[in-house]
């Protein structure tokens, strides 16, 4: 494993270049080994380092780290099996994904698509096989376990609260705070621009009215808000399910810059789609499964469509690497 400490110094040294006090900088603001990620982010959040936002500065860290750990990959599931009773719902799955890369997850209804996601995000547990983040082995038995690890997911249902608005629904649970006459209250105005910076750096939107309802927003605004909502504390993996069912071409499109934006900030994502068209416009690699199984694993650029149709229904030989 690498010094991680070393890895932030340097990071922080990088984007501080030219402050004049650098190391004093980098000390006060990267949190030291064994704190949580989060921690170290959040600081770095903090502060304008160096004239760079916040999206390039993760970016950078998570570029260096990938680079120093780049032997292990970001998740790897091995020989996954998920029993339901005398029901096998996935069956000996295997699952290589790097950072800053996104695999398409397809396969007909029943083909174990869901489950094999809600394996990885701490719904159900696996019956056998084995999980590795960053090369280290990993058990995930609840939600809490993967957000811990960085994961997070976006159902089709997108999990908002409708009747709140923008920076009530980013900051759900974690709403942040300020002190007035020694009485803690709602920081709203920070929170609003918080969303409105974050929101833009990160998923590349605008939206002109931060304090409308959820229900009154776009369905592609709703989804850049669940998508900002997930990465905003320190998600590394990006789970996105059906992201582009129910939305008009003009959102499809915004949903593709959406992936493409993750993707150069170092995160890598899980689109799950029934729609081939899109995962060949935004995937690295697919993964085909049917009846539990794992049939088909191969770069973009060497898959077929008709190829993987045939996979997906049973019409072709298992294709698998």
């Amino acid at each position: 494993m690498f010094d991680r400490r070393a890895v932030w110094e340097k990071d922080a040294c990088t984007v501080l270049r030219g402050s004049g006090a650098q190391l004093v900088y980098a000390r006060n603001i990267v949190a030291p080994p064994g704190n949580q990620t989060a921690n170290r982010e959040n600081k770095l959040r903090s502060v304008a380092l160096g004239g760079l936002d916040y999206s390039t500065i993760i970016s950078i860290i998570r570029r260096e780290e990938s680079e120093l750990n780049k032997q292990a990959p970001l998740l790897e599931m091995k020989g996954i099996v998920k029993d339901f009773g005398g029901l096998r719902a996935v069956d000996d799955v295997d699952l290589v994904l790097n950072s800053g890369e996104v695999l398409g997850l397809v396969g007909e209804n029943a083909a174990g698509k869901s489950t094999l996601i809600k394996i990885l995000t701490g719904v159900y547990s696996k019956t056998a096989g084995e999980i590795y983040w960053e090369g280290q082995r990993v058990e995930i038995n609840s939600r809490a376990d993967s957000l811990k690890l960085g994961i997070d997911a976006v159902y089709q249902n997108l999990g908002l609260v409708e009747t709140l608005n923008v920076p009530e629904n980013l900051f759900l649970g974690k709403e942040l705070t300020k002190k007035l006459l020694g009485i803690t209250i709602l920081d709203n105005r920070k929170m609003v621009q918080e969303s409105r910076r974050f929101i833009k750096e990160t998923v590349g939107l605008n939206i002109a009215k931060f304090w409308e309802r959820i229900i009154n927003l776009s369905g592609g605004q709703r989804q850049a808000v669940a998508i900002a909502r997930a990465i905003y504390w320190d998600v590394r993996l990006v789970i996105m399910d059906e992201p582009t069912a129910s939305l008009g071409v003009e959102e499809i499109r915004k949903t593709f810059e959406i992936v493409n934006n993750l993707k150069k900030n170092n995160t890598a994502v899980i689109f799950i789609c029934h729609n081939l068209e899109h995962v060949f416009e935004v995937a690295d690699k697919i993964i085909v499964m049917r009846t539990g199984k794992r049939v088909g694993f191969m770069d973009i650029k060497d898959a077929d469509k008709q190829q993987i149709v045939s996979l997906m229904v049973g019409l072709d030989a298992t294709v698998a690497s």
